[in-house]
């Protein structure tokens, strides 16, 4: 049995990334820019906020202008605010790692606030109050471990004794990269070929998880 699963949130447990997906486009698009899902996802679903600057200026040739960054983020918000929802199984599984007394957090490159709006939104902010961990309070972003150590220090686990629930090849990197046992949830928008890190497990739903920890818990009662 885990003793901590530290959940990623956008596009883990809340299904925001489709939304930041068709947003991006439609903002690169007002200046210029056609990209496919397919090639916005791989470009920049799931990064640092070190990545999404730089690549932005690498796919414009330069810098956008000036309001660029701020008309983008109002957009994004007022969407989230429509249209988003909890993954499929996302509920549940929480559920269940209540009933078994696992302990969880949520480890993200995103922006504490924008975490914490996500979570509210869709219902699931009293369940992470204060253990929430956001990449922007750490030395270095996903693909880097620093944000999943946090979340291990925080609960006074150690990273072997902890997993992983990522749904991006950046998220998946960093779990392995922490030495956490590392579940690639494939129903996202990451095509599940780039998921497939050696040593990461995948999830084509996340509700797979529960018999996972309903054979721990019935090993641990035998070994008991």
């Amino acid at each position: 049995m885990p003793r901590l699963i530290v959940f990623d949130c956008d596009g883990t447990l809340v299904d925001s990334e489709r939304i930041g997906v068709q947003v991006g486009r439609r903002m690169l698009a007002d200046l210029g820019v056609a990209l496919s899902e397919q090639e916005f996802v791989e470009r920049f679903v799931g990064c640092s906020a070190q990545h999404w600057s730089d690549e932005i200026a690498r796919t414009l040739g330069g810098s956008p202008p000036a309001d660029w960054s701020r008309r983008h983020d109002e957009l994004f918000v007022s969407t989230l605010t429509e249209q988003l929802e909890p993954v499929p199984g996302a509920v549940e599984v929480l559920d269940a790692l209540d009933r078994l007394g696992i302990p969880y957090r949520l480890a993200s490159n995103s922006e504490r606030s924008q975490i914490v709006r996500s979570l509210d939104l869709v219902g699931l902010a009293e369940r992470f109050r204060g253990r929430v961990h956001s990449a922007h309070e750490a030395a270095r972003g996903k693909p880097a471990p620093d944000v999943y150590l946090a979340a291990a220090a925080a609960e006074n686990v150690e990273p072997e004794h902890c997993w992983v629930v990522e749904d991006s090849p950046f998220g998946v990197a960093a779990g392995l990269a922490a030495g956490m046992r590392t579940f690639a949830f494939t129903g996202g928008l990451h095509p599940p070929t780039r998921l497939r890190h050696a040593g990461a497990q995948a999830l084509e739903d996340l509700r797979d998880l529960l018999p996972l920890l309903e054979d721990g818990r019935e090993a641990r009662l035998v070994s008991s």
